[in-house]
């Protein structure tokens, strides 16, 4: 699902399978760190819409990039032509941990991103 909107840009919005969590992500506006502006940031919040908490990425806005829940573990993975492919689990219900892309995570980054682009 893709929606657009405002935060201060949100690219796309996902409900996690289990309807546990919401993920947005935007794109990050903020000039002070140069590396960082203009890159996709993940935001993880409750079903009831409380912010959990937030990660910046380096995936620049300016390639193309995907994100996908894997469907069944709280795992987000990203695809960004850029910085590659990304996988970031949910723990202790409310933090970001990364975790290694193995063949299941990288072929689920591949379809989200021939999703979204094709």
């Amino acid at each position: 699902m893709t929606i657009a909107g405002c935060e201060p840009r949100t690219v796309d919005e996902l409900i996690l399978p289990g309807k546990h969590y919401i993920l947005k992500c935007h794109i990050n506006e903020d000039t002070k760190d140069k590396k960082k502006w203009r890159c996709v940031r993940l935001k993880l919040y409750n079903i009831q819409g409380q912010l959990l908490t937030s990660l910046q990425t380096g995936a620049s806005d300016y390639s193309k990039w995907a994100v996908a829940w894997h469907p069944v573990n709280d795992t987000i993975i990203l695809n960004s032509q850029d910085i590659g492919i990304y996988a970031y689990s949910i723990v202790n219900r409310r933090e970001l941990q990364s975790v290694k892309v193995d063949k299941e995570l990288d072929s689920l980054a591949k379809v989200a991103f021939y999703k979204k682009y094709n």
